[in-house]
């Protein structure tokens, strides 16, 4: 197994993951209960305001910081050419981790390493959302495109 070029990929991939969870509790959190009330006390007279109640409750601070790096990631991503099949590669793969990323190629359809730059694209989008991500270029992959087709292998030097 290759070694990850960045220190937070690890990090970035396991809060994308935990993304559905993340949203399901913070929509539980702000959902009003619909339980109806049994007890001595009338109406409204309990410790407060069940919707002021719902307003107040927050995820913990961090977990509220990678939720929303991960939502504004998807936007972005969503506002993207090809957003709805970005979205789609990284539904299959991160969110419900269904799919490799050959598999989610084969789903979307699309080639395996344009799944990949998706993957790759998404993962650092949210790294940089998260504040991870410094504003240096990324080092180029000398198994580029233009070397391919100069006729030159990759490791020619």
């Amino acid at each position: 197994m290759s070694r990850p070029r960045y220190r937070w990929w690890g990090y970035v991939k396991a809060v994308i993951r935990a993304y559905p969870e993340l949203l399901a509790r913070y929509d539980a959190l702000h959902s009003p209960s619909v339980t109806a009330g049994y007890g001595n006390l009338a109406p409204g007279a309990g410790p407060g305001d069940p919707t002021g109640r719902t307003a107040l409750r927050e995820l913990p601070r961090q977990e509220q910081r990678e939720l929303e790096a991960v939502q504004k990631a998807i936007e972005k991503t969503a506002a993207l050419p090809a957003g709805r099949e970005r979205l789609l590669v990284i539904d299959l793969v991160l969110f419900k981790k269904s799919h490799t990323l050959d598999g989610a190629a084969m789903q979307v359809p699309c080639s395996v390493v344009t799944a990949k730059r998706y993957h790759g694209d998404f993962v650092r989008l949210t790294a940089e959302k998260l504040g991870l991500k410094d504003d240096t270029p990324e080092p180029k992959n000398r198994d580029t495109m233009a070397s391919w087709q100069s006729g030159r292998k990759p490791n020619d030097c």
